[in-house]
């Protein structure tokens, strides 16, 4: 096998988090906002360099792929189902939901990057 046995698993975190990452961009930030297309544009691109990066460098099987897809969609679906990203809930919690969306964005793109 030529994908390194040491560091892939199904599924694959590294497309689930940068997939949830995109939703949740998609989600919070309204449409018409400042500079939306301009981060819009960076995370699909990271997105596409995350996914190509995963086979290339054979940390993943397109399988694992797939199932980081379908990882990210359920607890997508799952949140929305229970309104975890109502906006009452985010200020009631954080104060400032612009604040807490780039402070998770930042944390799931440096576990990207790091694992």
């Amino acid at each position: 096998s030529n994908v390194m046995p040491f560091f892939n698993a199904f599924p694959s975190l590294h497309i689930a988090i940068s997939w949830a990452s995109l939703l949740m961009f998609f989600y919070l930030v309204p449409k018409g906002a400042k500079r939306r297309t301009f981060w819009c544009v960076v995370l699909v691109v990271y997105f596409v360099l995350i996914l190509i990066s995963t086979v290339t460098l054979k940390y993943h099987y397109i399988i694992d792929l797939i199932g980081g897809f379908i990882l990210a969609e359920v607890a997508f679906a799952v949140c929305m189902r229970n309104n975890c990203f109502h906006v009452e809930r985010w200020d009631d919690f954080f104060g400032h939901k612009r604040l807490i969306f780039i402070f998770i964005l930042i944390l799931l793109l440096l576990y990207c990057f790091l694992f």
